[in-house]
């Protein structure tokens, strides 16, 4: 037979003989007791309380948060994708530059004036002590000199300001201002 405990081993309540409530329950923190151990079950009973109704009002301005979030996560996106563009044109390391030139020309001088005015790191090809670069040259086109190759697509005949700022522009260490 079940004997009821006197005292509440959960909060220490000593049991009454007016308490209403049932005998497996303790009048004060209303935790159902264990009749195997004889001690309280860690479920209380929990009886249902009626919630308030919701205004439609609060499911607005919901609405209206996850909007403004969403734009501002766009915004933020698009922020990051435009660093990150410029990000990558900065840590690709610049292409080839080779220069197909001779030691007397000067528009051979002034190229590489431009290239050490940049920071630009090139190689330079002397078509006339080289018979492969004077072979190279020729068949890059080359009737003339300078001839700078940029990467493998980048083709300059001449020394050609405008067309070499164009090609080599995200890794010239100073801007060059357009004068015309």
């Amino acid at each position: 037979m079940y004997i009821t405990p006197k005292r509440c081993p959960r909060c220490r309540y000593e049991r009454r003989s007016t308490d209403t409530a049932p005998d497996w329950q303790c009048p004060s923190c209303e935790v159902a007791y264990n009749k195997a151990e004889e001690a309280a079950y860690v479920r209380p009973v929990v009886t249902p309380v009626a919630r308030p109704t919701r205004r439609s009002g609060g499911m607005l301005w919901f609405v209206i948060a996850l909007i403004l979030l969403a734009a501002g996560g766009m915004y933020a996106m698009q922020d990051r994708q435009r660093e990150r563009g410029a990000a990558t044109r900065a840590a690709t390391t610049q292409p080839e530059v080779v220069m197909y030139a001779t030691t007397w020309c000067g528009y051979c001088a002034k190229a590489r004036a431009f290239f050490a005015e940049h920071g630009i790191s090139y190689v330079e090809l002397d078509i006339e002590r080289d018979a492969r670069a004077e072979q190279m040259n020729r068949l890059l086109g080359g009737g003339g000199i300078p001839t700078i190759l940029v990467g493998k697509d980048g083709l300059v005949h001449g020394f050609d300001e405008r067309a070499l700022s164009r090609m080599l522009g995200p890794w010239m260490r100073t801007p060059i201002a357009s004068s015309r």
